[in-house]
């Protein structure tokens, strides 16, 4: 270590002056450049890095408020969806119950016309008299009806039961005697001439009408009937009486065409809704009448759960699955007919029942999709049938809970729906369905009575989503912001490499693109932030995140910018002062060797004169060398002469040390005559207060006896006035005028020594003013005697002070004898080492003529 810097210390010895001045001069010039550049460009830097985050935090901000705002738009949009669906629902079933209320009284208003019709023509006289002509036709020629009576009547009457069966809408008028013979059809027919009672008509339908016609007017159900031949016919049969007396029956024969022309009405029910009547006829339930949209004729067999319901005696609305897979809405009642179990069903289309559609132009959901860019609206019934789409895709009338579809966001969001059964939003994914693109849905579910009646749900475009966060104001070539999943993929595109880190790249690469940077992991653990991280390409970039909740659903909220372009001024910054640094080297350079050449001359004039003081010195010194000695010998003269001076002024200090105590001691006696005579004077001040009082108090009491005499010569003329009032009393007066002369008397005595006082009184005043006076003119004495006392204080004190001035005058010119005999003493002593210094002077001349020659071959360096 110490070879070391011996060879340092060698090698700056050996090292040109010139030199060593352009490296101090660089020294000197960048080493605060750098410091100062250095300085700059870390405050600099740590400024900038405070400003880029405020930026990339407030852009962040901006982000994830939209981003909430977006789905709170969503939800409440949602709201208004399923507020119109279930009006819709709503409106829907209110059609249909009007319909169907419709149809209902008139079935029922059918049937009991028909029935009080037949009642009043059965028991009018004619229609007797028709059944006992008809009958006593068939007695006359049992064997052949086709006689001349029979056909008589037949052309007769046939007109009138014609009419009455178009009037009525009869397709056939019977009249049957009580023994069972069929004597009038309207329609010519086998059945006409046979009789009810034989074996192959007993328990036929017009047999039954028959039978139960003779006590009662009654209905019987529709059926085919082999004594009419009809296939499916309805009977209504009347008693005929005479007089109270049953003669035979009236049986119309009813077709299905009147009841399908009061059902199959559907005016307002759009191109799905129909109106069917069903009976239950023993344990065979069956049509009652033709179906207009679907595929059902009367008499064909036809069971459901509503259809039970209504067979019960039961009426509501329901959704159900109808029979050609589709989702319908119904209503069912019973129908109010004597002796029949019937039913009347009214369905519509659910998906038409909720989205109208006016003509041809779009349906209302449609609509909406359209006008707030919606990709999908689906309408799904709670076991998971898809029964509205407005694209009407793969997964349109499919089950999304068990069918293809059932792993797809749509599906489990659904499933979570039936579960909650509140609003509910799925994560971004693949949908197959949609062309395999990245959606995310929303849906809702209507409820009533706590159950679902069906699911409303939203296909949303991601590409709002990317919209938001693509957003670039401000943000520089490389700021970006993204979104990332719970599961490392990206929910929104990049901006810096979309081909490899869109939403949907990063579904089909799965693990190569997935986001696992330090952002994405704090974020999605809830932690908001910023730091200079790696991004997720590989390079340094100043990153902000925070999580973004999206109800049950957690996003990081990322935005970022890469380092390079954060900090780009700094690095312009560092190049500047690169160049400023090169310039300014150069700068000193040229001002070093500038100054350089600049100093030598001085220097060069310098070492001369050095020379020359070099050789002055040294005979310099033999002559202070002389000097000194010759200075010894007079400083050892003077010391001796100092110490006599300096004897005669101690014995001056004692005398005027005595001087002063002297006058100490006069000076306190003065003070304290001047100090008592003050209290005298005090005191005559007082006393002569106190004569002033007494001078006043005897002027107070004059006048008090001047009106004690006054108030005396009162009395007196008063007791003399009693007196001669007592005297003109006479008698009377006689003791008045006694006590009136010792009153007088009393006056008398009171003014004689009112007067002797104030007689005294007057020498007593006399006396107190001279002597007020004496003492006024001793005050006066004293206050001269104080005056002179205390100017002569004043001068003792004056000569006092003079006196310690000498003595400390004296003592001051003692200390300083006794100084300059050291000081003497100390210049003999300092001669003779200046003579030994001079000796040494010589020496470091020649010394310091090495020395000049050094810096003479130094300056020749320096030239050079």
């Amino acid at each position: 270590m110490i070879k070391k810097i011996e060879k340092i210390n060698k090698l700056i010895k050996n090292t040109k002056l010139s030199t060593k001045l352009l490296l101090s001069f660089l020294f000197l010039g960048i080493t605060p450049f750098i410091i100062i550049g250095s300085m700059s460009i870390i405050k600099g830097r740590d400024a900038l890095s405070i400003q880029v985050f405020g930026q990339l935090e407030t852009m962040r901000e901006i982000k994830k408020a939209r981003i909430n705002d977006y789905f709170s738009e969503h939800k409440k949009d949602m709201g208004f969806l399923l507020e119109i669906a279930d009006s819709l629902k709503r409106a829907a079933f209110d059609k249909l119950a009007i319909a169907q209320q419709n149809k209902k009284r008139q079935v029922e208003q059918y049937f009991r016309d028909h029935i009080a019709n037949l009642a009043v023509l059965s028991g009018t006289d004619s229609v007797a008299d028709l059944l006992k002509r008809f009958e006593q036709a068939f007695n006359y020629q049992t064997i052949e009806l086709g006689n001349t009576l029979h056909l008589y009547l037949r052309d007769r009457f046939d007109s009138s039961f014609r009419n009455l069966a178009r009037t009525y809408g009869y397709e056939n008028i019977y009249l049957i005697t009580k023994n069972g013979d069929i004597v009038y059809s309207l329609i010519k027919n086998s059945a006409e001439g046979q009789n009810l009672d034989k074996d192959k008509f007993i328990n036929t339908p017009l047999s039954r009408c028959f039978q139960l016609g003779l006590t009662a007017v009654n209905i019987h159900d529709f059926t085919p009937d082999p004594v009419s031949g009809c296939k499916y016919c309805s009977f209504i049969g009347a008693p005929i009486t005479e007089q109270g007396i049953v003669k035979g029956v009236m049986v119309v024969q009813l077709e299905i065409d009147g009841l399908n022309a009061i059902v199959n009405r559907n005016q307002g029910m759009g191109k799905t809704g129909e109106t069917y009547v069903v009976g239950k006829s023993g344990e065979n339930t069956s049509y009652r009448t033709n179906r207009l949209i679907k595929q059902g004729i009367a008499g064909q067999e036809k069971n459901g759960q509503d259809i039970e319901k209504a067979l019960s005696g039961k009426s509501g609305q329901e959704i159900k699955m109808g029979s050609s897979g589709y989702l319908e809405l119904t209503q069912y009642d019973p129908l109010l007919i004597s002796g029949l179990n019937w039913a009347i069903i009214t369905t519509m289309s659910l998906e038409e029942a909720i989205s109208p559609r006016i003509k041809d132009n779009d349906d209302l959901f449609t609509k909406y999709v359209k006008q707030f860019n919606y990709k999908d609206l689906f309408l799904i019934h709670p076991q998971g049938d898809i029964f509205y789409s407005v694209l009407q895709r793969q997964d349109y009338n499919t089950n999304i809970l068990t069918g293809p579809y059932a792993e797809t966001g749509l599906g489990k969001l659904v499933k979570k729906v039936i579960k909650t059964k509140k609003y509910e939003i799925s994560d971004i994914e693949l949908y197959q369905p949609g062309d395999n693109e990245p959606a995310n849905f929303i849906a809702q579910p209507v409820i009533k009575n706590n159950e679902i009646e069906l699911i409303v749900a939203l296909c949303l475009d991601v590409k709002d989503i990317n919209h938001i966060m693509q957003q670039r104001d401000g943000m520089g070539k490389t700021g970006e912001s993204y979104l990332v999943g719970q599961d490392r993929r990206m929910r929104s595109d990049s901006f810096l490499n979309p081909d490899k880190y869109s939403i949907k790249s990063s579904f089909i690469q799965k693990n190569q693109t997935k986001i696992e940077t330090r952002a994405s992991t704090q974020a999605l653990a809830g932690k908001t932030g910023a730091e200079l991280i790696t991004g997720y390409h590989g390079k340094k970039v100043l990153s902000s995140y925070t999580p973004v909740f999206i109800e049950n659903t957690i996003w990081a909220l990322i935005t970022e910018i890469e380092e390079d372009e954060a900090f780009a001024s700094i690095r312009s910054l560092l190049y500047f002062m690169e160049i400023a640094a090169v310039l300014g080297i150069a700068i000193i350079i040229y001002f070093a060797l500038f100054i350089t050449r600049l100093i030598s001359s001085p220097i060069q004039k310098t070492v001369t004169g050095l020379k020359k003081s070099a050789d002055q010195l040294s005979m310099a010194a033999d002559q202070i060398a002389d000097t000194s000695r010759l200075l010894a010998q007079s400083a050892s003269q003077q010391a001796v002469s100092i110490e006599q001076t300096s004897a005669s002024l101690e014995q001056m200090k004692g005398a005027s040390r005595e001087t002063s105590e002297l006058t100490d001691g006069a000076h306190e006696l003065m003070d304290e005559n001047i100090m008592k005579s003050g209290q005298s004077l005090k005191t005559l001040v007082q006393l002569t207060r106190e004569m002033s009082k007494i001078e006043a108090d005897s002027e107070h009491i004059v006048r008090v006896i001047k009106s004690i005499d006054e108030i005396a010569f009162q009395t007196n003329l008063l007791a003399l006035n009693a007196s001669v009032e007592a005297v003109k009393a006479g008698q009377a007066g006689a003791g008045f005028a006694v006590v009136a002369d010792e009153v007088r008397n009393l006056a008398i005595k009171s003014t004689e020594s009112a007067q002797n006082s104030q007689n005294l009184l007057n020498t007593t005043v006399l006396s107190i003013n001279n002597s007020a006076y004496a003492i006024k003119k001793i005050n006066n004495d004293f206050e001269g005697i104080i005056e002179s006392a205390t100017i002569m204080g004043d001068k003792t004190a004056e000569i006092t002070r003079a006196s310690q001035d000498l003595a400390k005058g004296i003592e001051q010119i003692s200390i300083a004898a006794n100084e300059m005999d050291k000081i003497a003493q100390q210049v003999a002593a300092a001669s003779q080492e200046s003579a030994a210094a001079s000796e040494e002077m010589y020496s470091e001349s020649a010394r310091m003529k090495e020395l000049v020659n050094e810096l003479s071959s130094l300056v020749k360096e320096i030239k050079e």
